[in-house]
């Protein structure tokens, strides 16, 4: 493991250099008198710092943290440089690291008595203890110059991304321009509009376009319509064979509502009851929401079951229906149809003939 010490020896035995390089150790939790930087106006070579850093006597761990150096001149002139560049973080896990002063930090004369490196990570933030940084002058330099103007370095990177941005907006603006996008607030096409095959149109909810409420897509042969709040298809509609078909319960009667359960049904006739007429065969008749029943039957002598046969079930009235019919004998017997679908005739021995119409609800 590498510490500052053995840091020191390495880089005092591996090389000669003109450049100045300080030494610090920071403990975040107990402070120590530290060393004053000293630098000289017209120095071409920055000065190097190897730091460690302690907390409570531990090495402080710097994986994963953005370094920082800050600095403010007598004059109120800053400098608050996080170029992880100029950083190099020698041992992590040892807390040692090195920072290359950035030139302004040479600009000036005379003393800056705050200074002190940072380290965030997320949104924690802690620093060292300050030190103090003094340039001295130059026999050269009649006049010292000052610090030009503040420097943050995160600021170099601002300008950078907002001329990117600036760059990409004024593309747009030219599109816009050349009427070659359609505005978000609204626009007038003056031809027509092409989405790619499978990529659909979204419906957004206008008190909330966070939220998407319908979307059409258009894939091989058939276009949909789904809903996003509920979900599922609502409808689809097949160009091959020009099938439009509603997939969600509605109030809409779709036509393979009742044309699906269209057809005729032979009714069975029950022990008690006899066909009068072979050609004219017990029979229900459904088309639509209507269905017809026909009957000639007798009601066997003896019987004592009043039921003489029972409708299919999508062919049964939704009330109870009475029909007062004349036998061939001149009385007169009640028919009744009811809900369940059972016919029944209450008097034994006598024959009729029946044909009725009425409507279903399903």
């Amino acid at each position: 493991m590498i510490t500052i010490d053995a840091a020191i020896n390495r880089r005092g035995a591996c090389y000669m250099s003109t450049q100045r390089q300080p030494d610090m150790k920071f403990d975040l939790t107990y402070p120590s008198e530290q060393i004053k930087i000293v630098q000289r106006l017209g120095e071409k070579t920055s000065t190097d710092i190897l730091v460690q850093v302690f907390n409570k006597g531990v090495p402080y761990n710097l994986a994963g943290m953005t370094l920082g150096f800050e600095l403010r001149t007598d004059n109120n002139k800053i400098i608050i440089d996080k170029e992880q560049s100029r950083f190099t973080i020698v041992e992590p896990l040892k807390g040692v690291f090195s920072y290359r002063m950035h030139p302004n930090a040479q600009s000036f004369e005379g003393n800056a008595y705050i200074a002190y490196f940072t380290f965030e990570q997320g949104g924690a933030r802690i620093t060292t203890e300050r030190f103090r940084v003094l340039n001295d002058e130059d026999v050269q330099n009649v006049c010292a110059p000052d610090i030009q103007q503040h420097y943050v370095s995160v600021i170099d990177d601002l300008v950078a991304s907002n001329q990117s941005a600036m760059a990409e907006a004024q593309a747009i603006r030219d599109m816009i321009n050349a009427n070659r996008v359609v505005r978000k607030t609204g626009d007038t096409m003056t031809g027509s509009i092409s989405f790619t095959d499978g990529q659909g149109v979204s419906f957004m909810d206008a008190a909330d376009p966070s939220k998407r409420k319908a979307f059409i897509s258009s894939g091989g042969n058939v276009t949909s319509l789904f809903d996003s709040l509920s979900g599922g298809r609502v409808w689809w509609y097949d160009h091959a064979t020009q099938a439009f078909n509603v997939d969600k319960p509605t109030n809409l009667m779709k036509k393979t509502d009742y044309s699906g359960k269209d057809g005729e049904a032979t009714l069975v006739l029950t022990a008690d009851a006899s066909n009068n007429n072979s050609n004219y065969q017990p029979m229900a008749y459904r088309r639509g929401n209507t269905v017809t029943v026909r009957l000639a039957v007798t009601r066997n002598v003896g019987s004592t079951n009043s039921l003489l046969t029972t409708l299919p079930i999508n062919m049964r009235p939704p009330i109870t229906l009475v029909n007062k019919l004349i036998t061939p004998d001149g009385t007169s017997v009640d028919v009744e149809i009811t809900s369940a679908g059972a016919v029944h005739m209450y008097t034994p021995g006598k024959s009729f003939t029946l044909v009725t119409t009425f409507a279903v609800n399903s």
